[in-house]
């Protein structure tokens, strides 16, 4: 006798309930209830906040009168890269421009020259800066992890501006200030001394 499969039925699965959105509804004095649309604030657009333009330096045209005063400033110990920032001087790259042209009579000798001062005027620093004792403070961290602060000479800190200027000094007047082997005879140097074998042997 044949028998017959009845279908096996899946239990149902119950469906999850969506909340609809909440709309705001006003009531009219008959009763009548209208739905409300709510407006939604969007944010200001960003306003760009306006840069203040650079100002362009004006252009410097040469004259011997700024070449003075840049040369008697380098003289007296500045720098070159100091006086360009100033109101009224060109900058450094005019300035390079106008010393390696060669159209202008006198600016290289006065360059040179004002370097050679320049070189001496770090050497006379040299004699200030040693004899003259800087008082600063000196803290560090002891074993027991407490700070310690000590008061005395910042001898670390003069001895870099006396090497500062002594390596500068060498650089600019190599003749005068530079650590030079002399081979044979400078310009600036004491004659050579020939110094006899009086023992009368022969190597």
């Amino acid at each position: 006798m044949a028998t017959t499969k009845k279908p096996v039925r899946k239990p149902a699965i119950p469906k999850k309930s969506v909340k609809k959105p909440v709309i705001a509804q006003k009531v009219s004095k008959t009763g009548a209830r209208t739905a409300v649309k709510k407006k939604v604030s969007r944010p200001a657009p960003i306003q760009a906040i306006p840069q203040p333009k650079k100002q362009l330096a004006a252009r410097v045209v040469y004259s011997e009168k700024i070449v003075d005063a840049i040369c008697t400033r380098i003289a007296q110990g500045e720098s070159l890269i100091k006086i360009c920032k100033d109101t009224g001087m060109p900058n450094r790259t005019t300035f390079m421009r106008w010393l390696h042209e060669g159209t202008h009579d006198g600016l290289h000798d006065k360059y040179a020259r004002a370097r050679e001062s320049q070189a001496d005027f770090y050497a006379e620093e040299i004699i200030q800066i040693a004899d003259t004792p800087i008082i600063g403070s000196k803290t560090k961290i002891n074993e027991k992890g407490e700070l310690e602060v000590t008061k005395g000479d910042m001898i670390e800190h003069r001895r870099l501006q006396v090497d500062a200027r002594k390596w500068y000094a060498s650089k600019v007047a190599p003749k005068k200030y530079g650590d030079k082997l002399a081979v044979g005879q400078a310009d600036d140097l004491l004659p050579l001394v020939t110094v006899k074998d009086l023992t009368g042997r022969k190597d």
